[in-house]
């Protein structure tokens, strides 16, 4: 039974198939020159994808940049910076001052004779890898650094 109407099913496809061929071939006739058929080529769909894909990428690192340095998080988070940084240098707050790098979400805290690099952004929750905890100031190493799509470099 699966069989008969298997190619019952069949046999109306390719009647609709023959149909709609010959209704594109009779619009294709009224508007171009005969045997002038548009095609899509896959290389006008590979050149979009490789301009495209770039562009919407540096295009959001750019927005996600400009944004960060117009709200500098050393600026905003100033209590929070300096609560860390007096806990890790064991000095008083005030005894503290802010460098701010040139990427607007690290700064440098130096007090009592040392300094200490900060980065503000999320990390992974470890229990569910797929989700961020809360963006907060991390301690980094000075010598290391992060790479344009946000992975660390590896310390030499």
């Amino acid at each position: 039974m699966g069989v008969i109407v298997s190619a019952g099913l069949y046999v109306f496809y390719e009647r609709w198939l023959v149909r709609y061929r010959a209704e594109r071939a009779q619009h294709a006739a009224s508007w171009r020159a005969p045997g002038t058929e548009r095609r899509s080529s896959p290389l006008r769909f590979l050149l979009i994808l490789f301009v495209a894909g770039p562009v919407f990428f540096f295009g959001i690192r750019y927005l996600q940049t400009r944004y960060d340095a117009r709200h500098p998080a050393a600026e905003e988070h100033r209590a929070a910076l300096l609560e860390l940084a007096a806990a890790r240098l064991t000095c008083g707050q005030d005894a503290l001052t802010i460098h701010r790098e040139e990427d607007p979400r690290r700064a440098r805290v130096e007090g009592c004779g040392q300094s200490v690099t900060f980065r503000w952004s999320s990390r992974r929750v470890r229990a569910h890898p797929q989700t961020y905890g809360g963006q907060q100031w991390y301690e980094i190493d000075p010598s290391c650094r992060v790479d344009y799509m946000g992975c660390a470099m590896p310390c030499e």
